[in-house]
């Protein structure tokens, strides 16, 4: 055997070797493509209506169990928020009317008479955004509560004052209401909905400037 026959005898292995590592390495990168096309394509559980929700319409068990249905539809194009089980409307109001086969969320509905009735005298108290400290987690909207904390500047402690209080309305600067559908409007002044004996340590804290309101998020 020449030196030519055996140079091409010892390529041979190697290039079977190439080959094989090549046809791995294609397998995982397709197996890749799949696992991210059909994560692109997964599918979520989401409630719906089926009819029309009137505004102010107050949800009963027996009204959730005629309107609402389950579909499934892509992860990308589901909004935050979701309502994962319709029970916890119960009792609640719409903010506004909800079309038939729109997708449900939290912002949509509010529990306003229920919160009305838990107030022995309620009162309606005003902030505006520019005195306030700080507000916390998110853009507020009618029916959305937050939790109401004073600012101690000089020992930099934080002490809450009120919880789960209501927003009533929501402003934007031109002193225009700001309706519940609008998602990106910041408030420039919050009305909350309190007990009268609290307004005037809400107000006297308002003019320290050491107000702080905190959204829950439901």
């Amino acid at each position: 055997m020449n030196n030519r026959e055996k140079e091409k005898k010892n390529i041979w292995p190697g290039i079977i070797l190439m080959a094989f590592l090549a046809s791995i390495a294609t397998f995982f990168l397709l197996l890749n493509m799949e696992k991210n096309a059909l994560e692109a394509y997964e599918k979520v559980t989401v409630w719906t209506t089926n009819c029309e929700l009137a505004k102010g319409l107050e949800l009963t068990e027996s009204g959730l169990n005629q309107c609402l249905v389950q579909v499934e539809m892509d992860k990308t194009k589901v909004p935050e928020h979701l309502i994962e089980t319709p029970e916890t409307l119960v009792g609640k109001q719409t903010l506004y009317a909800i079309p038939k086969g729109t997708i449900l969320t939290s912002s949509m509905f509010t529990q306003e008479e229920a919160y009305r009735k838990g107030l022995k005298q309620p009162v309606i108290a005003g902030c505006k955004g520019d005195d306030l400290f700080q507000l916390v987690s998110g853009v507020l909207r009618k029916g959305d509560l937050v939790n109401v904390y004073t600012v101690n500047k000089e020992v930099e402690e934080t002490y809450m004052l009120w919880e789960n209080v209501m927003v009533y309305q929501v402003f934007d600067a031109s002193g225009n209401v700001i309706s519940p559908e609008d998602t990106a409007t910041p408030a420039a002044r919050v009305n909350l909905l309190l007990e009268e004996g609290c307004t005037e340590l809400l107000y006297n804290e308002l003019d320290a400037g050491s107000l702080r309101l905190v959204k829950v998020w439901k």
